[in-house]
Formats: structure tokens, sequence, C-alpha cells
């Protein structure tokens, strides 16, 4: 099926999104200074699953217009539950991949009625030190500083090459790599949209109890990780048991791109967990 684009106005500006299919409403929610392109391969598989899926630019990113200042958790909830106000979606499931999971986490927990099912691919589990990705703790989360785009172009470059080495990263033989020049290109365009303020997710999910939001959701929730990705070991051990209705659904060989390394597996457990529940 194909993919429709589209824009909604909010009070703050203008908000992008992408859709595909007309059936039960699910809503997909980027990573770090990605965009809804990161969704594309497999909203036509939703679509033939059933669903009118809708992957959102959170503000900020992609073609989204920016936030004024800084959002925390509960602002981005409230600006991308508006979207799917004006999308017509009186209740909807919402799907979350690592900021994206963040921020579902909050709509889930602040809008109990209109979540129905609560998904997350990399759920942001923060601990305040951590021995395998010096990137991932609270401290560097919570005051991660802008990015400098000088005439050099040192930080486009050095993107460029860390994105693949993380595309790559715990790769076994017999797992599918799926990172290409042309998937490259298109987080590279997301992340040069989001620019200098891409820090305003790192400091969402930094200062976001994740543990104590989690208390107060209400709907069935799946965390699906895959082993290559950096919340593997806590999604895997802990994940599940932080909701009162929690499941956890491993993805063996999967890493940060799952939608293009198995969209087919992806969207069959998404699907059948919100059947089932």
């Amino acid at each position: 099926m194909a993919i429709r684009k589209g824009y909604v106005d909010t009070d703050l500006g203008q908000v992008h999104y992408l859709a595909s299919g007309d059936g039960i409403p699910l809503v997909l929610l980027h990573q770090t200074s990605d965009a809804a392109g990161m969704w594309e391969n497999v909203l036509p598989r939703f679509a033939q699953a059933g669903y009118r899926a809708v992957a959102i630019d959170i503000p900020g990113h992609g073609q989204s217009d920016p936030p004024p200042s800084q959002p925390d958790g509960p602002e981005f909830a409230r600006r991308v539950d508006e979207v799917t106000r004006l999308l017509g979606m009186d209740r909807y499931s919402v799907l979350g991949h690592h900021f994206g999971a963040t921020v579902a986490l909050w709509m889930a927990a602040d809008y109990p009625r209109r979540v129905t099912h609560l998904l997350f691919y990399g759920l942001p589990q923060v601990p305040e030190e951590n021995e395998h990705f010096a990137f991932v703790n609270r401290d560097y989360m919570s005051n991660a500083k802008p990015r400098s785009y000088d005439r050099d172009g040192n930080e486009v470059q050095q993107a460029w090459i860390s994105r693949w080495d993380m595309s790559e990263m715990l790769a076994r033989p017999g797992d599918r790599l799926a990172y290409n020049s042309d998937i490259a290109r298109r987080t590279m365009i997301a992340r040069l949209q989001v620019g200098p303020k891409w820090f305003y997710a790192y400091h969402t999910i930094g200062r976001t109890d994740e543990v104590e939001v989690a208390k107060r959701v209400k709907a069935p929730t799946l965390v699906i990780c895959g082993n290559r990705d950096h919340f593997w070991e806590d999604n895997r051990t802990t994940g599940a048991g932080l909701f009162a209705n929690g499941h956890f659904a491993p993805m063996p060989g999967a890493g940060v791109d799952v939608a293009d390394e198995y969209p087919e597996e992806f969207v069959s457990i998404v699907h059948r967990f919100i059947r089932d529940n």
C-alpha cells in the first residue's frame, strides 16, 4: 500500500507525518535524531495487516516545526497526542523506538483513556553508569550539549561513520544487516534536520524516571528488543516487569535498524500482541 505524506497545524506550528492504511489506529514514533522515514519499510506492511499506521515527525525532528524551548516528557507527549486528535484518532496503539519509546511511555501514562496498547522497541532504561555504552547513562543524557556544524564538517563526517558502526554493532554471522547507502543518506538528512538542538531528545530520556512513570501505565505493554540494541540487557531482564501488564518479545539478531533488518517479523510481533490483548 502507498505511503501518504501530510501535515497538521498545531498551536506551535506544523507537524509532519507519514501514513498508510485505513484500519486500526497505530502511531509510530522514531528514535533520536531520526524522523518518521525510519518506519517507511514497515508502514505498508502494517497497512496490509489491517492498521492505519501513522509515523509522526516528533516536533523538532524531520519536517516538523521545532519547539521554542526544551520540552519535557509530558510536553512531547501532549504534542504528539494533539496530532492524533487532529487526525481523528479517538483511541490508538502507540509504538516507540528509543526516544520515541520515552515519548510513548509518557503518552500512555498521561492519556490512559486514549492509548489502548503501548509498545516499545528498545525502551530506554538509563543507568547512572554504563560499562558497555558510555553515552547511555543518566548524567550524559541529561546534560548533552548542542552539536557544532562548522566549515570543516567534522560532525557530519563523524556521524556518518559512527552510524554505520552502530548499524553493525555486535553483529554475528547470519544476522541481517540492512544498512546501506540509501538508509545512511536518509538517516543523515534526518540528523541534519534536527540540527544543534538534537539534545532535546536526550534530555527528555535522561530526565525521565521510567520506573516511576511506568507505574502509571494501565495499557497492555510490550517491550520488544533485539540482542544488538543498546538496551537489550535491561529490556530482557527487567523491562516488562516495570509494567502492571508487561510482556517481553526478544528479536534475536536485530539491532537499531529493526524496521529495515526484520520488517516482517517485527510487524508480526506487533500485530499478534495488539490482536491478542
